[in-house]
C-alpha cells in the first residue's frame, strides 16, 4: 500500500508527520507504528520531541518516501509506503517538471491520498485559489480511477481559527462533490493541530490505513473468486478432447496445465488473504475508533 501526502508549502506537512509518528509510538487499539529505516526513526522522534518545544522543522524540499510498518499489539502486520511531496510540485507545469509529471502519475495509483490545507490562511484568495487547483488536480486523476483509494482532506493549524466554517470548506467543495459521486472513493475531512498540544494527529493516518486493509481484503477476495472460476472453467475444458490435447502438449514440455495455474494463483491469493483475514477484526475495531470521522 502507498499513501501519498500532498499540499502547498508552508502547510506543516512535515510537522504533522514527525508529530503523527511520535503519538503512533504508543499504542492506539492495539495499533502503532514503525519506520523500516532506523535513520528514519531517529529522525522522526527527534523532529517529534522538537515540535513538543516549539522547534519546527524545515519544509520538504524534494520529494521524500518512507517505508512505514503497522504494528499491532507490537508486531509488524501492514507495510506501506509513504510519499511526501515538496509543495512546489503543485505550481509547476507539468511539462516542465518531471516531479509534477510524476505527481499526476502516482495520484492515479496510490491507495490512499492525504491533502493538507492551512487553517490560518485559507480564507486568503491567494491560499483559496492554491487549493482549489490541488482540489481539481486529484478531482482529475480521480476520474480516472477504477481501484479503490481513501482521501483524507486535513486542515493543519485548527487551534489558529475559532472554527472550521462554511468559508474554509469551500476551496474543498469541488473534490468532496467528486468523491460523492466516486464508488471507488471515500473520503472524509480532518482537523488537526500539532505543537506543544497535539489534536487529532493519529487520525488521518488510521483512516487511511483502515479503509487500505479493508480494500486489500476485498480486492483479494475477489481474486480468489476469479481464479475459482477460471479454473472450473480449464477443468470443463480439460474434459473434453481439444483440452485433453493441449494439457497433453503441456505436459511434454514439462509445462503446467491451465487448471495447475489457476489452482497456483488461488493459493497465492489465499495465502496473502490469510494475513489481512487476522487484521480484519482489529480493523474492525479501528473503525469504531474513527466512527466520529464525516465519510463522504
Amino acid at each position: 500500500m502507498k499513501i501519498l501526502m500532498l499540499g502547498h508549502t508552508g502547510v506543516g506537512k512535515t510537522t504533522y508527520m514527525a508529530s503523527m509518528y511520535g503519538t503512533l509510538q504508543t499504542q492506539i487499539n492495539g495499533f502503532s507504528l514503525r519506520a523500516t529505516n532506523s535513520n528514519h526513526h531517529r529522525e522522526l522522534l527527534r523532529m517529534s520531541n522538537d515540535i513538543r518545544r516549539s522547534i519546527y522543522p524545515d519544509g520538504t524540499l524534494h520529494r521524500k518516501q518512507y517505508d512505514f510498518s503497522l504494528q499491532y499489539q507490537g508486531r509488524n502486520v501492514f507495510p506501506f509506503e509513504w510519499v511526501d511531496y515538496r509543495g512546489g510540485a503543485l505550481v509547476e507545469r507539468q511539462r516542465d517538471s518531471e516531479e509534477a509529471r510524476r505527481l499526476v502519475s502516482e495520484l492515479r495509483e496510490v491507495e490512499g491520498i492525504m491533502l493538507f490545507c492551512a487553517c490560518d490562511v485559507m480564507a486568503k484568495a491567494s491560499a483559496a485559489r492554491q487549493v482549489g487547483r490541488m482540489m481539481s488536480l486529484v478531482g482529475e486523476a480521480l476520474r480516472d480511477r477504477e481501484t479503490r483509494v481513501s482521501v483524507a482532506i486535513i486542515f493543519t493549524k485548527v487551534d489558529l481559527v475559532d472554527e472550521i466554517d462554511d468559508e474554509l470548506v469551500q476551496p474543498v467543495q469541488s473534490l468532496l462533490e467528486v468523491i460523492s459521486k466516486s464508488e471507488t472513493t471515500v473520503g472524509t475531512l480532518i482537523p488537526v493541530a500539532c505543537g506543544t498540544e497535539l489534536f487529532n494527529t493519529e487520525i488521518p493516518v488510521l483512516f487511511a490505513l483502515h479503509f487500505g486493509i479493508v480494500a486489500q481484503a476485498m480486492m483479494l477476495a475477489a481474486e480468489i473468486e476469479l481464479w475459482q472460476q477460471a479454473q472450473q472453467h480449464w477443468e470443463r475444458e480439460g474434459s473434453t478432447f481439444t483440452g485433453w490435447l493441449k494439457d497433453i502438449g503441456r505436459s511434454l514440455i514439462d509445462e503446467p496445465t491451465s487448471s495447475q495455474r489457476a489452482y497456483a494463483a488461488q493459493q497465492r491469493a489465499e495465502e496473502k488473504m490469510s494475513v489481512i483475514a487476522r487484521l480484519l477484526e482489529p480493523a474492525e475495531e479501528l473503525g469504531e475508533y474513527l466512527k466520529e470521522l464525516p465519510i463522504v
